[in-house]
């Protein structure tokens, strides 16, 4: 005799091992590695994007050196076309 519980549960989990298999054989085919799925893992991939980001920044849109530091600690010299307005 099955209970009522193990009834339910049964129900719930019919196509599980389908869905499952479907979803890593679309993830297999897109060439999309899953995200982490833990705390630390999740942490460990957003240092690595602040990482790409700060690099992406300290290089600049165009190349060049945003930090002052490669001018001796002085400004950046910015052409007036590259300036916008920011409303507020």
């Amino acid at each position: 005799m099955v209970s009522k519980f193990e009834e339910r549960l049964q129900a719930k989990t019919v196509e599980s091992a389908e869905k499952a298999e479907a979803v890593a054989h679309a993830l297999a085919e897109t060439g999309q590695a899953r995200p982490p799925s833990t705390m630390s893992g999740q942490l460990g991939a957003f240092r690595l994007e602040v990482k790409e980001y700060q690099r992406q920044i300290e290089r600049g849109a165009s190349g060049a050196v945003v930090r002052g530091e490669a001018n001796g600690g002085e400004g950046v010299e910015l052409p007036v076309e590259k300036l916008h307005e920011v409303p507020g």
